[in-house]
């Protein structure tokens, strides 16, 4: 408890003293704090000295020590990558990986005890060095970026918001949304009640299915569906589970397990990848800490996935993608990382079968990244990048990060480089669709966010992005009465017009929701569904 009681003190310190000085040369620094058999962090405040923030960043000694120190786990930070105000949360979280103790209140599910040090790597007096380079080099606050060809949102104009067919109650936690073309089934995962529910396109329930953990992917199979489970929401236990779902000969529902004790799941592919006529099974395992793990699961001729193959042996992955990117007639594997590696890597498939890891992209600690996809934007028969960064959960009263939002990167020459075409700044994103919604030939989007601007009346959870051509990405949004915070997305015809739809399943929790905006928040609306129903169709079976 005395430790809780001088690591709190410590932040207040700083936030009712450095925070409300006019000037702006003060900032704090870190003081180290013996606490048997460990040593912690509180914070004075500094004077700097005039001319101090005139010199270049990298002249200051700190710089030397951050790179030193901060890039044995990722890529440098930059002192501009969060406000200043913010910086002293961030370096007490990471002077845990320097033997600087700090694992509990607001850090206590954010510090992963494997990594740290028994004893301080480094002195104190350059604990204070580094620190000062972050706080002295920070912005006041973040700045927005100015993105040219991207005009301002105007109302949502090509969809109607739709209550569902489905009647669920509001407030719910849903980790799935899948819409299933062939059978003209929805499949809704209701994380709190660990149940797989199943509708036709009525919304009558076909299947109320009880599941040991959240339900988070689903794959039809000729006689049901493969169910890919979580494991567990906030945490990982190793209880990711793939099973196969199915009708017996006597019309009865029999569930066989093909992969369980896994780390906490994100995504399973059913894909036969090295070409030999059986199906293998692709598992990304996000899991927690430095624990997680990317497998192939090869299948054989009896049915059975038994030998694995280990792609990727730590936490973090997100998602995953199989394609033949070389154009060797192999299927390759990209994998999309988080926490300290931000990197999209490309696994490629050798002629024996093995596979030789490549960063294709990286980025730095903090970027947020939530997923990616492959799409042929610029239809040139190659696929390009869909990126989405908008991870914002680890900081209480996170600051809005500019570099947030929907990218895509087209492919350069015959190589595996990519250049940004398109960016729209997104605060929280989560999930992004391309998809030809208006079927006037090119490819649009359609993203989520989960951790929005939330001092807006109507924080941006939903956006359409019309692809105009030469005239950039046109942004639409829904009116705050169609409001949600979205966790899951997917799109189909449901309403058999000929035109894409899009279902949006929400997850309301206080987490990640600033403090100053949570009673704002509780007065939004809360669906747990809803359907945006594309209008191209009415207006297309409307005219003569």
């Amino acid at each position: 408890m005395l430790f809780l009681l001088v690591l709190l003190t410590g932040m207040i310190g700083v936030a009712f003293y450095w925070f409300n000085q006019d000037s702006v040369d003060v900032i704090p620094l870190p003081v180290v704090k013996p606490l048997a058999p460990h040593v912690s962090l509180e914070w004075e405040s500094k004077e700097l000295p005039s001319g101090a923030r005139d010199q270049r960043p990298e002249d200051h000694p700190g710089y030397t020590l951050a790179i030193q120190r901060c890039t044995r786990c990722h890529l440098l930070p930059s002192p501009s990558q969060v406000p200043r105000n913010t910086w002293p949360f961030v370096l007490t979280w990471m002077s845990n990986y320097l033997g600087y103790t700090n694992i509990y209140g607001p850090f206590q599910n954010n510090v992963d005890s494997a990594l740290m040090p028994s004893e301080p790597v480094m002195e104190e007096s350059d604990l204070r060095t580094l620190s000062e380079y972050f706080l002295v080099f920070a912005s006041d606050e973040a700045q927005e970026d100015q993105v040219p060809g991207i005009a301002d949102p105007v109302p949502l104009a090509q969809f109607r918001p739709t209550k569902p067919p489905m009647d669920l109650p509001a407030d719910e936690l849903i980790t799935l949304t899948h819409w299933d073309a062939g059978q003209q089934n929805f499949y809704i995962g209701r994380g709190a009640y660990h149940a797989l529910q199943v509708f036709d396109r009525t919304g009558r329930l076909m299947l109320n299915k009880s599941c040991d953990s959240e339900p988070v992917g689903v794959e039809a199979l000729d006689n049901g569906f493969r169910l890919s489970l979580l494991g567990d929401f906030l945490e990982d236990k190793e209880r990711g589970q793939v099973m196969d779902v199915t009708v017996s000969d006597n019309d009865q529902l029999q569930s066989k397990i093909l992969v369980e004790g896994y780390h906490r799941l994100t995504q399973t592919l059913s894909v036969d990848l090295n070409q030999d006529g059986h199906e293998d099974l692709l598992l990304v395992g996000f899991g927690a800490g430095v624990l997680g793990r990317v497998s192939i699961f090869w299948g054989n001729e009896s049915g059975r996935f038994e030998s694995e193959t280990v792609l990727l042996d730590v936490a973090g992955a997100l998602n995953a993608k199989v394609h033949d990117m070389d154009g060797d007639g192999r299927l390759d594997v990209l994998i999309l990382t988080a926490q300290q590696y931000q990197e999209l890597l490309w696994f490629r498939q050798d002629a024996n079968g093995s596979f030789s890891r490549e960063v294709l992209i990286k980025q730095f600690a903090g970027y947020g990244y939530n997923q990616f996809d492959l799409v042929d934007w610029d239809k040139d028969g190659r696929m390009d990048l869909l990126m989405v960064n908008g991870n914002n959960m680890e900081i209480k009263n996170a600051p809005l990060k500019p570099y947030h939002g929907i990218r895509i990167l087209l492919r350069k020459g015959e190589g595996l480089e990519f250049e940004e075409r398109h960016f729209y700044p997104m605060h929280g994103a989560i999930k992004a669709v391309a998809e030809d919604f208006d079927l006037d030939g090119d490819m649009d989007l359609a993203a989520i966010a989960f951790y929005p601007d939330w001092s807006l009346d109507n924080p941006q959870t939903f956006v359409y992005l019309e692809n105009k051509g030469a005239q950039g990405l046109q942004a639409s949004v829904p009116t705050q009465e169609h409001w949600g915070r979205w966790m899951t997305m997917d799109t189909g015809d449901f309403n058999r017009d000929g035109f894409p739809d899009i279902l949006l399943g929400g997850a309301y929790v206080k987490h990640g929701v600033h403090s100053d905006y949570q009673e704002q928040y509780q007065q939004l609306p809360h669906p747990s569904l809803m359907i945006m129903e594309n209008l191209r169709g009415d207006q297309a079976n409307s005219k003569p």
